[in-house]
């Protein structure tokens, strides 16, 4: 077409009638202007009867159809854009045939507008163009008068998700549930019948099986007479909106009960700020009502503190100016008059074309929060002091370190110039450093204080001051001495009240207290705990420089210690050579003497003096066996001894020795079992125990009690001798009532050499003799003692299985002869001269050697003959252990019975271990080495290790 005012009836008839589609043009009213040959005979109507009619009666669509596609009053305008629509109609003349159209709005005339239809062709199939795009919200179809749709099967498959099982011609009943039928039914008997229905809900069959809703309206399509063609119909999908009603519903119950329930109070809010409506945690914190706030009656500034009002305000403000959320921090005054914070977030609320209406604002108690931050904030605060003290207590130990480190030597100095040194750092009243036990204290004061007081104040002054600290054993602080004084505390000195204390313990090696170091001022001072640790560390520095002293003390103690133990071994190897010397040579007099005594008339004068030489070789025994003890290498003859007689015995030495001030008491358990030991052993620690306790009570008046029991240890003591694991013990307990033993003593009286005793007043060895003798016995010592009460000694020791102490069997009356073959090792000419002598008198064959290569090759040649190898353990050459083994790798059966004068207990044991039948110790008498040798002849298996007693014991 050319320009749409070129559009004139002229023109409409010359390009109009010529077409062979039929063309309506009807004015903006529907009414119809034109008709051309093609229409008039495709509606059945003539133009001169068509004229003025409305246009949608022709093609069989009524007036709200027509307006949907576009068409009608107030739809199109001169001059504006044309756009052809396309629709399906049925002409009056078509036999009720379904025809597509088009339809567009053009230019008649100068002013005017013309509606034109232009019909196309029918409409039997949907591969005809859609009349709305795909995806649009609702459906355009027809429905033949048989209820089949015409046109609009892809468009219900899309919107049911059945796409390739619908097609035109299918039933439209058949798209609804089961249960919508009827209803269909009675609305379809009124839609053919001539009337329209409009939004019906219909329920249609889903592709996934579920039921969906739709809206629909259906219209009939009548002919010029009034008969019913088809029917036209609009459906929506109304699933979307249900689901949008429901959901706004939900919300709305949630918000209800959001509202309603929420421990966080909720405020609707105006533009300006007021509030309009307050949830009931709202009114539950802040003790106001909502009628309250809604009437202007209370506000913002009857709950939230005068100081943020104004800029929670302002805050309210912006967010309403600039449509924004926000968020602000305040304090509120609850119900219960205490300030609370919160933190409030408030956004636009909108109405429902989205105009802002109000603002809704949700508090939250931040109180913890706040109270977290602000001690958060503190803390850091205080750490930055602390940091800032710590620095300055560097500093302050820097210059401590430097100063102390170039002061003298001397202890006393020492003390001085650290008291010094404090006294300059903090200028205080006084510092004092006093020592437990020391009669003086070290000070330093400010000189008007020494002049009013004196140094005897100063130097007394410790015992009050320094209580606290020597009694808790903790450092002290205190600014507050003149009002609450803690104990043994001075509040003033002279005529200055104290008022501010800072002290510290001084402490020994084993943590134990020997002092404190204080200082003192007459005014409230603010130390802190950093200026307690500068005492602390001045006090651990005093304590070092002492300890220090102790141990040089110590060291120079043990070297003295050690030059005299170095003495007493080099005198006791002496001992031990010359006890080894005369042991030998009273072997054979003792021997060679008792053997004659045998022989000799009792009565005769050769008699009486052999006697007497036996005394003397006897008295000689035990200067040996002396020697021998003092230098540690005693041996001792173990035999059963009761220990009531051995406190009789020494209770009766002691009676006579001791002064008569110190009463001697004994209590002795009946039946009493014996311990299986040395006598000689046993009387001495009881005569070194009753001896120390005499000299404890110094003279005075006191008791020394001996006792004895059998009996099991109480748990208190199996506590304290865990290794003590015996049924029973024989329990010896010796007490005195002297001046006691300190706490500090009695860790150490068992070690060598310690003494209280002035330097000439003893050697520190007693009870350390008493400890090795016990505990050789296989015994255990347990000390108790108290200053001023006195001290208990107890000694445990296994019972021995005889009955009870019997006296050794004497020689006589044994048969001590034999005819078995001896082989005596001996290097001393004169003890193997006896030896052989007494033996050959007493049956026995002999023979003998002087050295153990000499005594090997002799058993070479007679090794199962020899019934006994009598084995001296020491001599020059191949000594007793080599020989031994060398005689029982020659022949494992033979017997050994060993002797000596002077050997090492682990030597004779080891032996002994090995095979030897026990050892006799020079010198003896004839009927003890005629015993030893019966019985190791008597013996089929070796024996336990046992020791066979010495002459004299």
């Amino acid at each position: 077409m050319t320009d749409r005012s070129s559009l004139t009836a002229s023109f409409f008839k010359s390009l109009v009638s010529s077409l062979d589609l039929p063309v309506i043009v009807m004015d903006g009213a529907l009414r119809v202007l034109r008709l051309n040959p093609a229409a008039e005979r495709i509606t059945g109507c003539r133009t001169r009867q068509a004229i003025g009619r409305f246009g949608g009666d022709l093609v069989g669509m009524d007036q709200p159809t027509c307006e949907a596609l576009g068409f009608g009053a107030g739809n199109g305008a001169p001059g504006g854009e044309q756009q052809w629509k396309e629709f399906v109609c049925v002409p009056a003349g078509s036999s009720s045939r379904l025809v597509r159209a088009r339809g567009c709005i053009l230019p008649w005339g100068a002013n005017r507008a013309a509606v034109v239809w232009v019909l196309e062709s029918p409409a039997w199939n949907d591969a005809a163009p859609r009349l709305l795009p795909s995806g649009a919200p609702v459906i355009l179809f027809e429905l033949d008068v048989g209820g089949r749709i015409v046109y609009g099967a892809n468009e219900f498959a899309e919107f049911l998700d059945r796409q390739g099982e619908m097609t035109a011609g299918q039933s439209f009943r058949d798209l609804l549930v089961e249960g919508q039928k009827p209803s269909f039914d009675s609305i379809w008997r009124k839609v053919i019948g001539g009337e329209a229905i409009r939004n019906s809900e219909l329920r249609l069959i889903h592709g996934r099986g579920a039921a969906r809703p739709f809206w629909s309206s259906f219209f009939p399509i009548k002919d010029l007479r009034g008969v019913t063609l088809g029917v036209r119909g609009v459906a929506g999908d109304l699933s979307g909106q249900k689901d949008l009603a429901y959901a706004l519903e939900a919300s709305e119950e949630r918000f209800s009960v959001l509202f309603r329930e929420s421990s966080d109070p909720i405020l609707i809010l105006n533009m300006e700020g007021d509030i309009l409506l307050a949830n009931p945690s709202f009114e539950r914190i802040t003790g106001l009502r909502s009628d309250q706030l809604f009437s202007g009656e209370k506000g913002w500034a009857d709950f939230v503190m005068p100081a943020d009002v104004e800029a929670l305000r302002q805050e309210l403000r912006q967010c309403a100016r600039t449509r924004r959320d926000g968020m602000i921090e305040f304090r509120v005054r609850d119900a219960r008059e205490q300030i609370v914070w919160f933190e409030q977030s408030h956004s636009i609320l909108h109405d429902e074309v989205g105009q802002p209406r109000g603002i809704m604002a949700v508090a939250r108690n931040i109180h913890r929060h706040k109270q977290h931050e602000f001690e958060l904030i503190e803390q850091a605060e205080d750490m930055q002091r602390r940091h800032d003290r710590a620095q300055e207590l560097i500093s302050r130990l820097k210059l401590f370190f430097a100063q102390t480190s170039s002061l003298a030597q001397d202890p006393q100095q020492f003390l001085q110039g650290v008291c010094d040194i404090l006294f300059e750092m903090y200028d205080p009243l006084l510092v004092i450093l006093h020592l437990t036990g020391e009669a003086r204290a070290v000070y330093r004061c400010r000189p008007d204080v020494l002049a009013e007081v004196g140094p005897d104040t100063l130097e007394n002054l410790p015992c009050v001051v320094c209580g606290q600290i020597t009694d808790t054993g903790m450092p002290f602080y205190s600014h507050a001495l003149d009002t609450a004084p803690p104990p043994h505390c001075a509040a003033v000195l002279g005529s200055r009240p104290l008022k501010t204390c800072v002290g510290a313990p001084l402490r020994d090696s084993g943590g134990r207290i020997r002092g404190s170091i204080v200082m003192l001022d007459d005014k409230t001072r603010a130390f802190d705990s950093l200026d307690v640790e500068v005492v602390t560390v001045a006090a651990l520095q005093v304590a070092a420089r002492l300890r220090a002293e102790e141990q040089e003390t110590v060291r120079r103690g043990l070297e003295e210690h050690l030059r005299q133990a170095q003495k007493m071994e080099a005198v006791g190897m002496l001992a031990g050579g010359i006890a080894h010397d005369f042991n030998n040579i009273l072997s054979s007099i003792l021997g060679f003497t008792t053997y004659l005594l045998a022989r000799t008339p009792a009565g005769s004068n050769i008699h009486r003096d052999l006697g007497l030489i036996e005394q003397s070789a006897v008295r000689a025994a035990d200067l040996t066996r002396q020697l021998l003890s003092f230098a540690r290498r005693r041996h001792f003859a173990k035999e059963p001894v009761s220990f009531n007689t051995v406190i009789g015995d020494v209770g009766t030495i002691l009676r006579r020795s001791l002064s008569a001030n110190v009463q001697i008491h004994t209590r002795l358990a009946p039946e009493l079992p014996p311990v299986l030991g040395d006598r000689g052993q046993l009387n001495q620690v009881i005569m070194n125990l009753g001896i120390n306790a005499a000299e404890a009570m110094e003279g005075k008046v006191g008791a020394l009690t001996l006792v004895t029991e059998h009996r099991a240890l109480d748990p208190r003591e199996r506590a304290v001798l865990p290794e003590a694991t015996a049924d029973k013990y024989v329990c010896v307990t010796v007490r005195d009532t002297g001046r006691g033993i300190t706490p500090e003593d009695q860790a150490r009286i068992f070690d060598p050499f310690f003494t209280t005793k002035a330097a000439s007043g003893g050697t520190g060895l007693g009870l350390s003799i008493v400890y090795g003798i016990v505990t050789n016995h296989k015994g255990y010592v347990h000390v108790e003692s108290e200053e001023g009460r006195g001290t208990t000694f107890r000694l445990y020791f296994p019972a021995c299985e005889v009955g009870g102490a019997q006296p050794e069997t004497p020689a006589a009356g044994r048969v001590l002869t034999g005819t078995e073959t001896l082989l005596v090792v001996e290097d001393e000419n004169l003890v193997r001269q006896m030896v052989v002598e007494v033996l050959k008198s007493y049956g026995y064959k002999i023979v003998s050697a002087s050295s153990g290569e000499e005594a090997i090759e002799l058993f070479k040649g007679m090794k199962d003959r020899v019934d006994l190898v009598f084995l001296d353990l020491v001599m020059p050459g191949l000594g007793g252990e080599e020989t031994f083994h060398a005689l029982r790798e020659l022949n494992p059966a033979v017997k050994v019975l060993l002797t000596s004068g002077f050997v090492r207990e682990e030597l004779s044991e080891r032996l002994i271990a090995a095979g030897a039948l026990g050892i006799l110790y020079k010198p003896s008498r004839s009927d003890d080495l005629l015993a030893a040798i019966r019985d190791a002849l008597d013996s089929r298996l070796p024996p336990p290790a046992q020791t066979l007693p010495a002459a004299g014991s």
